[in-house]
């Protein structure tokens, strides 16, 4: 769907001169949407959400050009794809059935797994990626910057991961020496146990008993969402932690 939706977008004529691009035949401008603009996603974005403006939170989540549909049964499920198809078209955006899927129970969205009547989970893959990675690895900042990144989605079920990090984060400021010691060793193998004991975060179901946990200290503030299952177990629903 980028293409298409890239064509569909034109900036207002008195910033196409802003796009300006100079090659050996001339200087030119853009017509539509290129990429590389700063304020190219948010106009993505923007254009997406008004084509599924009342269907957003109700059957459909879209991240740019990424659609999810879901819903509570399989036989809406259907009118729910049509529906979002239908918009879509209306819009004259085209998306690539190679890389759709439809009435499956689990996805991998937006780096996250999905799964009906379970939650969000880490995606393997994304565990695997950091289990690579050995101390010795962390030669230099750009190193650590990368690990650190690739640990990033670890905050979204475990807030204290960042906490965590901070070892590492610490070396990555210009006055700070460069040196590895035990207390990044121990954050490297932290947010390595993190990865792969990361808890499954349940749905929010807003008829189930909710409970929030905070905490403080001088650096930050954290909290966790919990909710009563069916099976009277307590299970996470979100965490976030705040500098």
């Amino acid at each position: 769907m980028n293409d298409h939706l890239k064509s569909r977008i034109t900036p207002a004529p008195s910033s196409k001169y802003l796009t300006a691009f100079r090659t050996r035949f001339g200087t030119f401008r853009w017509k539509v949407l290129p990429f590389g603009l700063k304020v190219g996603p948010a106009w993505f974005q923007q254009f997406i959400n008004a084509q599924l403006h009342d269907l957003l939170d109700r059957c459909a989540s879209a991240y740019a050009d990424d659609v999810l549909i879901y819903s509570d049964k399989e036989e809406d499920h259907w009118k729910d794809c049509q529906e979002v198809i239908w918009r879509l078209h209306q819009a004259n955006l085209q998306g690539d059935i190679k890389k759709s899927r439809f009435n499956v129970t689990k996805v991998d969205y937006l780096g996250v797994l999905l799964e009906a009547g379970v939650g969000l989970s880490v995606d393997p893959r994304k565990v695997r990626s950091i289990q690579d990675w050995k101390f010795e690895d962390l030669r230099d900042r750009t190193a650590i910057r990368s690990f650190v990144g690739l640990c990033n989605f670890i905050r979204v079920f475990c807030y204290h991961a960042s906490g965590v990090a901070e070892p590492l984060n610490r070396l990555l400021k210009k006055d700070v020496a460069f040196v590895m010691g035990p207390e990044q060793r121990e954050a490297f193998d932290q947010l390595k146990r993190l990865a792969i004991e990361a808890p499954v975060l349940a749905f929010f179901r807003p008829e189930l008993p909710t409970r929030l946990e905070t905490d403080a200290s001088r650096n930050a503030t954290a909290g966790v969402l919990w909710q009563e299952q069916p099976d009277q177990t307590w299970k996470p629903v979100d965490s976030s932690l705040r500098p």
